[in-house]
């Protein structure tokens, strides 16, 4: 007997076998074949498609978007996940064998390289794509990077990549702002940058133990690139073309002001080292390995990773060099930084807000208390102004789940892509909480709560205005911050400096060891009741340190008996958390 007559019985049409009755769903497809590689190809085909299906279900679902209960590994949603894929065209070897393409890469990659592909086939669809990111990227930085903190920020990591160079920071900054050689350091920059020798005759600075004429230095300064840091500030400034010319006028002043600073710093750190002995060049080589050139990006990074993530050449070239030269030859500058923190809130000699009450991004960015009590005060985010941050997000491909890959590689893009993403999944990317939708009816009143951060939408990440979040007195930061002196330096520092409260932190506390003891009784339960006792002893003496803990925190979650029984256990109670 034919197979032909088993997958295609009398009466019945070809591949379609079963009852016709409602409910009941026929059999369509061949009963069996003899192709043993055609059947062994269908069953990895059906359980590729099963795993896709889970998987994406599972990663979306991080994200808050639903994947409809419906969709099922037989879904046409997922057909194109195992379709075969056709070789790439000239290619003798694959040709020669159509499934040599199969073989060779899986399913999924195949798809990446065929979208790929396209995009590159189509370059004007490409090149739209990159000119709405540019104009995006040109008004948001307008308002990004003219606050002052973008200075004091390049200031303090020129400062720290010196340190971790070799370099005496206090040697540095008598050079380049102070003293008598402050002086003859701006003249030489500015001969660097003009172009003009002339103003350099004459004069000398003191190196090593002798005088070395200027216009010597100058001459090596322009071939080593000693005054070419604060370029990109340039590059930057030229992308803010549709900016009114009275934001073009304060944006230019910080940039200008920017590039003095960073051109300033970068001839000091030279001359230093060239001042402790070493060659100029060598001194040269040194230099540039605190302060990478920012401008020396590769033509792909230029014309692609440059313009879909903001601060691509921090991280290509500073963030890239703290990873793999420093951290691995120095770590002990990693490791101390928590000691810092200790030691610079420990000289002022108040108590402060405990540690463990403050929230975690804030501990984790190494938040130093400069003002005010025990009850309340303002942090200054010590890890902000250092580069480990960004240098351990380009570690992020090498250890982690791939959906924190997901989640840092979209916050690190640029506000106009980073919007359509939140736009797509429905989801804020940095507060990881639903978006609210936007319709015609509420788009104005969105619009100007946006620009403060506060809308609730994608225009969030689009339009937000960071000057104005800090400036404005009765929003923003600012407004949270009742102990700090200045809203001159408030404003000046901007999110660098933050504020904590202690009964704010109890607030937080309370909610979460809350949400940790009842989790720790429901997981107790589970575990007696499939008889695991040393599981569940082990959860049991969890859910008695959480207890204590909220019971030395005054924490009004721990009931009466429980209350009991931990003081006949020796534990302590603190003063009431919230009075009374």
């Amino acid at each position: 007997i034919s197979t032909a007559s088993w997958n295609a019985p009398q009466g019945a049409p070809r591949g379609v076998i079963g009852p016709e009755t409602p409910g009941v769903k026929p059999f369509t497809g061949d009963v069996f074949t003899t192709d043993i590689a055609e059947a062994v190809g269908r069953r990895v085909a059906s359980e590729n498609r099963r795993l896709v299906a889970t998987d994406t279900a599972t990663v979306l679902g991080g994200y808050g978007v639903d994947v409809p209960k419906g969709i099922s590994d037989k879904s046409a949603a997922y057909a194109h996940m195992a379709r075969p894929h056709k070789p790439p065209a000239g290619n003798p070897f694959l040709s020669a064998d159509p499934r040599m393409f199969d073989r060779m890469y899986p399913v999924q990659i195949a798809d990446m390289l065929d979208t790929l592909t396209k995009v590159w086939e189509a370059p004007e669809a490409w090149q739209t794509i990159a000119r709405g990111s540019d104009r995006m990227l040109g008004v948001w930085k307008a308002f990004q990077l003219y606050h002052p903190a973008y200075v004091i920020r390049n200031v303090w990591q020129n400062t720290f990549g010196g340190i971790m160079a070799g370099a005496n920071a206090l040697a540095v900054a008598q050079l380049w702002a102070g003293g008598q050689s402050g002086p003859k350091v701006h003249l030489l920059r500015k001969a660097l940058i003009q172009n003009t020798p002339e103003i350099l005759r004459g004069q000398s600075i003191a190196l090593s133990g002798r005088d070395v004429p200027l216009e010597q230095l100058w001459r090596l300064g322009r071939d080593l690139n000693m005054a070419g840091a604060g370029r990109t500030a340039q590059e930057m400034a030229g992308a803010i073309q549709p900016i009114l010319a009275a934001k073009r006028r304060i944006t230019g002043t910080i940039f200008k002001l920017n590039q003095w600073c960073e051109d300033n710093q970068k001839l000091a750190t030279w001359l230093h080292f060239a001042d402790r002995g070493m060659d100029v060049r060598d001194a040269a080589i040194r230099t540039l390995v605190a302060m990478p050139d920012l401008s020396d990006l590769s033509i792909w990074e230029r014309s692609v990773a440059a313009r879909f993530w903001p601060f691509w050449r921090w991280m290509r070239r500073n963030g890239s060099l703290q990873l793999f030269h420093f951290l691995p030859r120095k770590p002990a500058f990693a490791a101390g930084l928590g000691k810092l923190r200790n030691l610079a809130e420990g000289f002022r000699g108040v108590e402060n807000v405990p540690t463990e009450l403050r929230p975690e991004w804030m501990d984790e960015q190494l938040a130093m208390q400069i003002t005010g009590g025990r009850e309340q005060g303002d942090v200054f985010l010590a890890q902000t102004w250092f580069p480990f941050q960004e240098a351990l997000s380009l570690a992020a491909p090498l250890v982690g789940e791939p959906e924190e890959l997901v989640q840092q590689a979209v916050s690190g893009m640029r506000p106009g892509v980073k919007a359509a993403v939140e736009g797509a999944t429905g989801q804020s990317v940095f507060r990881r909480t639903p978006l609210k939708k936007i319709n015609e009816t509420d788009l104005l009143r969105a619009f100007p709560q946006a620009l403060m951060g506060r809308s609730g939408t994608m225009l969030d990440s689009l339009l937000t205005l960071r000057p104005a979040r800090e400036w404005t007195p009765w929003v923003g930061r600012v407004a949270e911050m009742p102990t700090a002196t200045s809203a001159v330096g408030r404003t000046v520092l901007g999110g660098a400096f933050q504020p904590v409260s202690r009964i704010r932190g109890l607030a937080a506390e309370s909610v979460r060891l809350r949400e940790r003891l009842v989790t720790l009784r429901q997981q107790i339960n589970r575990a007696r009741q499939v008889n695991d006792m040393s599981l569940a002893d082990s959860l049991l003496q969890q859910w008695v340190a959480t207890v204590a803990r909220a019971r030395r925190l005054g924490l009004p979650i721990v009931p009466k008996a429980t209350g009991r029984m931990m003081q006949t256990a020796g534990v302590p109670a603190g003063a009431a958390a919230f009075g009374g």
